[in-house]
């Protein structure tokens, strides 16, 4: 990724940051290249935390890339994610919006 390219390594705290920046502005691809990066290299404690993973889904959501976030959710799930009651209102949401109810 980004950081890692520039041979910064990044920390979790850094990674959360970056990412609630990029989910206030709207800026789905570069969150989900930051939770595949995450899941690639061992920041796995941070990407599974309730917060983050609901950041990650609803920056989609709102976004409009209702796909990205049923996507996401579904690799977040498979690495452990467990969702909440936030998290399904959000993948409701994302399903309603995109018609897939």
């Amino acid at each position: 990724g980004y950081m890692r390219e520039r041979e910064f390594m990044p920390c979790v705290g850094t990674y959360e940051a970056v990412l609630k920046s990029c989910a206030r502005q709207c800026m789905w691809k570069e969150v989900a290249n930051l939770l595949q990066e995450m899941l690639e290299h061992s920041h796995r404690d941070c990407v599974l935390s309730k917060h983050v993973g609901n950041t990650c889904l609803s920056a989609c959501v709102e976004a409009g890339e209702y796909d990205i976030a049923i996507k996401s959710f579904q690799q977040l799930r498979d690495n452990g994610f467990e969702a909440d009651a936030q998290t399904y209102s959000i993948i409701i949401r994302a399903c309603e919006k995109g018609r897939y109810l």
